[in-house]
């Protein structure tokens, strides 16, 4: 099958969250693209999503694959700085459910589309849906 070596390049050529300074949300547009925030708000009654490099996280921490995973927090990449269920608020750093003030990491392996928040004392892990 002649999917892996297409899988594999997709995947080699996502862009990284490594380069991100502490607490800063990138200006810059992501060429993923994924759901707005207005579908998103439409389809879900209070979803617990973040905005993050432009691509909507969802949380999954109650998946039990993703914790099976094992995630580690890695570096420091952001922290929540408003939290609103409007659409036209909604930018780099807003939450719907999450407070603001959450630090938000990256993964100890950086892998690409998963973000983890520390919140009440715990890490919650989200993942960005992303549209291929």
């Amino acid at each position: 099958m002649k999917l892996l070596p297409l899988f594999l390049s997709i995947f080699i050529a996502q862009p990284s969250i490594s380069g991100f300074l502490a607490t800063e949300f990138s200006k810059e547009k992501n060429t993923t693209s994924g759901p707005t925030v207005g579908e998103v708000l439409i389809s879900y009654n209070e979803p617990d999503i973040i905005q993050f490099n432009d691509l909507i996280y969802y949380n999954v921490s109650n998946i039990k694959h993703v914790n099976e995973r094992g995630y580690e927090k890695g570096k420091l990449v952001g922290e929540v700085i408003k939290q609103s269920a409007v659409s036209s608020e909604f930018t780099n750093g807003v939450a719907v459910k999450l407070p603001v003030g959450a630090k938000v990491f990256q993964t100890q392996d950086n892998a690409y589309g998963i973000l983890i928040v520390e919140s009440g004392g715990k890490d919650l892990i989200y993942r960005a849906e992303i549209e291929g």
